[in-house]
């Protein structure tokens, strides 16, 4: 005999479904209240002819060319980033040699400071 794994309980909760109506009860209503079919959802779209067909509508459009457009526009987007935390990190460590720098030349001045005293003794 197989084993049957057991069920676990989840914290997962479902959500409650509606019934939609039936093709029947909105075409009556469509005929007898003059409501639109789909409560105006759908809008058909019209362009002109001259306009001819707009590639955001047409199913023959070739998006390849829009996908790839959109990730050059990533790819560049995290390489600014990218050269924009590297900027930072050299601008800090500029900042960390200033500061070890100034304090270098602060040690060398009291040292001077305490040799010219120790000679006048």
């Amino acid at each position: 005999m197989y084993k049957q794994n057991k069920m676990k309980r989840t914290s997962v909760k479902t959500k409650m479904h509606e019934y939609g109506k039936t093709i029947e009860q909105k075409v009556e209503l469509m005929v007898n209240n003059g409501e639109p079919l789909d409560g105006g959802d759908n809008e058909l779209i019209y362009t002109e002819k001259a306009d001819g067909v707009l590639p955001a509508y047409n199913p023959r459009a070739d998006r390849f060319d829009i996908a790839i457009e959109t990730v050059d526009k990533i790819n560049k987007s995290n390489i600014a980033k990218k050269a924009n935390k590297e900027k930072k990190a050299k601008e800090a460590e500029k900042a960390k040699m200033e500061v070890i720098k100034n304090e270098s030349t602060d040690v060398n001045k009291t040292n001077t400071t305490n040799d010219i005293q120790r000679g006048n003794e």
